[in-house]
């Protein structure tokens, strides 16, 4: 059998601008008037685990809220594959 292994990309999922401002402030300890996109999901990429990847890429399309881990510290509230927002 030849199965294909879906590739994590954080392109594919949205992130909302309230997530965007959280992460800045929360995780990257910084201003969120500078808040920059392509740096979020930057960070976000090598932050996560392989694990971690894999639950996004099968829970980000639920309906329901789900909150994936980040780390040991944060945790990641995704809801119809758009970041919601993280604490």
């Amino acid at each position: 059998m030849n199965r294909k292994k879906k590739k994590f990309s954080v392109n594919k999922l949205r992130l909302t601008n309230h997530f965007i401002e959280r992460y800045h402030q929360r995780v990257l300890e910084k201003s969120p008037k500078n808040c920059n996109r392509k740096s979020v999901s930057r960070d976000i990429r090598s932050r996560l685990t392989h694990y971690e990847k894999q639950s996004i890429i099968l829970l980000a399309n639920c309906n329901k809220k789900v909150s994936i881990p980040l780390g040991m510290t944060y945790t990641m509230v995704i809801k119809n594959g758009t970041f919601v927002t993280v604490y």
